[in-house]
């Protein structure tokens, strides 16, 4: 059976990132430039791009761009404006660049002086990066901002002195695909398959999970690494990536850790913990493998854990992959299939023949792959895996530790000299955790979710009990703990808990029902106390605060029954806003398929159900007869499917009585979708109408049951077949 998780979206403030109260002050006295005294950024050529990453983004062998560089050569001397406050000079310049998603600075000659600093910010100032200082200074003076969203960029430069020259800004690297939405909405930018390390599935590598960076690679591209230990244990801060991710130079490289959503769902999280800048160490095409150091030590505040590593050639039965899919929250991937030995692109590697949860995407490039006893086994160089891939196209490529450690004799080629410097290492070493979050006694127990996140709550019975889920955190077994919540105005209320719960085990509790809320806003606030009847020092993560509206909502049941290969299946509902309810899949492989009964409860609303087959072969009929129904509270059926391709979607409403109503009827099975000069139309369709993303219709001729799409612009436009059933049609024209 399914494990169904129930989501709703919280809203967090995009936080300022690495920025104190004297840049507060700094930024609060300077408004954006008028648009007259702003810099028109030249637009790329953007079609060129698309083309070049479609192919690039095929094998995951470069990095994944983002960005192209718009060469310029802007100083405080060429361009701007200066102004002067009390002791203080300011040069300010403000950039625009036409349907830019994301903008930043890549500067050469930077080299700041004692009491000058540098600010990037946005035109809201809700994001400001900085202030950058003289300890952002690189040997080789070259640096980067981080990324800004949309069509403006900002800078604010301030010294005692009227300074000429104290960098070039030698490019502006213009966003034009999915990190334009970087720090707004790029978590979701990588598929719909992959799992968020701190869903269940990462349970058991929340050290690990410390260990892996997203890294902006020479200002333009993602990739991901992973902190390694060495036999010293003294935190030199040693990252290990692929080589092909490379580049002349590091000083500009910027690592972001800790960029994770805190549960399951996809909740937007700032950028706090970023670091600029590394110096090179190591690297070999023979296992693509990448070492490099950090310029400075990892703040404690990071929590960095340095990963253990086997060097030994002995294929896994079960690894994890940790990683950033096309620059987006912290993933997990896993595959329960012994690695086989290969080569690609002629590196050797351990290929991952098929994952069992998950995949890799651009952007997931040197990420660590780890074996069951959680040491670094390999690095991913690279393979044809993406959500929706055919089956025999879901495997990958990781670069071996075993080869990089000492294949190649030279110092620079290999591992085990800047690993291992004291010889100590035999065929492994444990990682180590310098700055533990757990310790215990201490932080015992640690708050996760309540069923009932943030926003609105809602039930489909006259009563449901809301549950608390939380983690032990110690060493040691939780036996004994105490909750106490508070509803509203009302008294606070305790309640006790007694269990077996081990070290690192999640667990769930129950702590009233859903009649202690009233009708309407409702705020909840939960304490933990007395783990084993001890005081936790660490109570930061034992609270939980949301304000819930309760709505009746309406019953629903969705059935599926399986072909063959249920565990190509897997399904979702979301809301007309994007915002996942519930999703479920895969499923156990079982000839003659199985039937799933899932019931649903949602609030009035407008939904879609969208049902995923990975070997593209829909639910029926090439391997078994299987199919879906979603029934309404009267077992009335309001969608249903079974022969499709990759996916198929279908939309239905919820009204405020709990009824529910279809509003668009299935989509069919486009083909082929994204189409570029014809569509091949089902052979019982008598009528087509066709509208763009305006709703205007649009006349297109049909001949022989294919329709002409060549005319159109690229875009997602909506299909209606004989009045009623609905689809949707994306061109994507091949230049």
């Amino acid at each position: 059976m399914s494990t169904i998780q129930s989501i709703l979206q919280r809203s967090l403030f995009i936080a300022c990132l690495l920025l104190g109260q004297f840049a507060l002050a700094q930024i609060n006295n300077f408004s954006p430039l008028a648009a007259d005294k702003t810099i028109e950024l030249t637009t790329p050529n953007i079609i060129a791009a698309v083309q070049e990453d479609k192919d690039n983004d095929q094998y995951k062998t470069i990095p994944y761009r983002f960005g192209i560089k718009i060469p310029c050569n802007y100083t405080p001397q060429n361009e701007g404006f200066w102004t002067k406050s009390g002791d203080y000079y300011n040069w300010q310049m403000r950039i625009h660049a036409k349907d830019a998603k994301s903008l930043h600075f890549n500067f050469t000659s930077f080299a700041l002086k004692s009491g000058e600093s540098v600010l990037v910010f946005n035109d809201s100032k809700t994001i400001v990066y900085g202030p950058y200082t003289k300890l952002n200074n690189s040997f080789d003076s070259l640096f980067s901002s981080f990324l800004i969203p949309g069509e403006n960029i900002n800078i604010l430069f301030q010294s005692k002195q009227k300074q000429q020259n104290p960098f070039i800004i030698e490019s502006v690297t213009y966003g034009y695909r999915s990190i334009g939405e970087f720090v707004l909405k790029n978590f979701g930018a990588s598929g719909a398959c992959h799992n968020n390390i701190n869903c269940p599935i990462g349970e058991n590598w929340q050290k690990e999970k410390r260990s892996v960076a997203l890294i902006l690679v020479n200002g333009n591209g993602w990739c991901t690494g992973s902190l390694l230990n060495n036999t010293l244990q003294d935190t030199t801060p040693y990252l290990l990536t692929a080589n092909h991710c490379s580049s002349s130079s590091y000083s500009n490289w910027q690592f972001a850790f800790n960029w994770e959503s805190p549960g399951c769902g996809t909740q937007l999280v700032p950028l706090n913990n970023v670091m600029v800048g590394a110096t090179y160490i190591a690297s070999s095409a023979l296992s693509d493998f990448l070492l490099i150091k950090l310029n400075n030590k990892i703040p404690d505040s990071f929590h960095p854990y340095f990963n253990g590593w086997d060097f030994q050639n002995i294929a896994s039965d079960t690894v994890v992959c940790i990683h950033h899919p096309s620059g987006d929250l912290k993933k997990i991937s896993v595959a329960n299939n012994l690695c086989q030995d290969s080569s690609y692109f002629n590196a050797f590697c351990w290929k991952i023949g098929q994952w069992s949860n998950g995949v890799t995407e651009g952007g997931s490039s040197g990420s660590p792959l780890f074996n069951k006893e959680h040491q670094v086994v390999g690095l991913l160089t690279g393979g044809p895996s993406f959500c929706c891939s055919a089956i025999q196209d879901q495997h990958d490529y990781f670069g071996k530790f075993a080869v990089a450690w000492n294949a190649d004799t030279a110092l620079r080629k290999q591992l085990k000299y800047w690993l291992d410097p004291n010889g100590m290492a035999n065929n492994n070493w444990n990682a180590f955790d310098p700055s533990p979050i757990n310790a215990y006694p201490g932080d015992a127990v640690q708050l996760l979710t309540c069923n009932q996140i943030q926003g609105i709550a809602f039930s489909c019975a006259d009563s449901n009990s809301v549950n608390i889920h939380f983690k032990n955190n110690g060493t040691t077994i939780l036996n004994s703990l105490q909750f106490v919540y508070k509803i509203n105005q009302q008294a606070t209320k305790i309640v006790n808990w007694s269990g077996n719960l081990k070290p690192g085990q999640a667990t769930d509790f129950i702590l009233y029902s859903l009649k202690a809320y009233q009708p309407g806003s409702n705020d909840l606030k939960v304490w933990s106390r007395l783990p084993n009847n001890k005081q936790d020092v660490f109570p930061s993560d034992d609270t939980l605060s949301v304000n819930i509206n309760y709505i009746f909502g309406a019953t629903l049941k969705l059935q599926l029954k399986t072909d063959d290969f249920g565990s190509e299946t897997r399904w979702e509902i979301k809301n007309s806003s994007g915002t996942l309810f519930y999703t479920g899949g895969p499923y156990t492989d079982f000839a003659g398929g199985q039937t799933i009964n899932e019931n649903i409860c949602l609030m009035p609303g407008c939904y879609q159900l969208s049902v995923e087959d990975l070997g593209g072969d829909g639910m029926c009929c090439q391997n078994g007869n299987g199919s879906f129904i979603l029934y309404n509270s009267t077992n009335k059926s309001i969608l249903s499917g079974s022969q499709f391709t990759c996916s198929i979607q279908g939309n239905f409403c919820v009204n405020a009585n709990g009824n529910e109503s279809i509003e668009t009827a299935i989509h069919q099975d486009l083909y082929p979708n994204p189409c570029d000069k014809q569509l091949i139309l089902p052979k019982h369709v008598k009528q087509v109408q066709l509208f763009d993303p305006l709703h205007h219709e649009i006349t297109l001729e049909v001949n022989n049951g294919i329709l002409d799409t060549s005319t159109l612009k690229n875009g997602v436009y909506l299909i209606v077949f004989d009045n009623n059933r609905i689809g949707k049609l994306i061109v994507q024209h091949e230049y």
